[in-house]
């Protein structure tokens, strides 16, 4: 679930448009999302701007990942299909399944292949 707008905006502008994980610009070219830092929907927190931070797709894509990898460790069934489902939309919109992210493309060129995302699952010990 996302943030509301109100809490997405105020993130933005608290982070300056930069992932806090990798400091990429959205200024350069990357898209940016709002993402929970803790992700129990339950906390009373869970909308709050201090629960969140700006990510690069990529970044926020390699996060759920490993999370996916813990939940499953722990054999987590709710949080290992949190996780899944997180994992599956941000890799679509990676994939151009996002209009905001086409427009990147054709700005900047920057282009994340299926390859690319392989690797990384593989990274994780995903078999793909």
């Amino acid at each position: 679930m996302a943030f509301s707008s109100l809490s997405n905006r105020r993130i933005w502008v608290r982070d300056q448009g930069k992932c806090k994980t990798c400091g990429k610009d959205v200024e350069k070219g990357w898209n940016l999302d709002a993402s929970h830092v803790d992700h129990d929907k339950l906390k009373f927190y869970y909308d709050n701007i201090g629960n969140g931070k700006l990510e690069c797709l990529w970044c926020h894509l390699k996060r759920h990942l490993a999370l996916w990898v813990a939940a499953r460790q722990k054999k987590n069934d709710r949080w290992e299909s949190i996780h899944r489902f997180s994992v599956q939309a941000l890799e679509k919109r990676i994939l151009a399944g996002d209009d905001r992210w086409d427009r990147v493309i054709k700005r900047t060129g920057v282009r994340i292949r299926k390859e690319e995302i392989t690797k990384l699952y593989n990274e994780f010990g995903f078999d793909v």
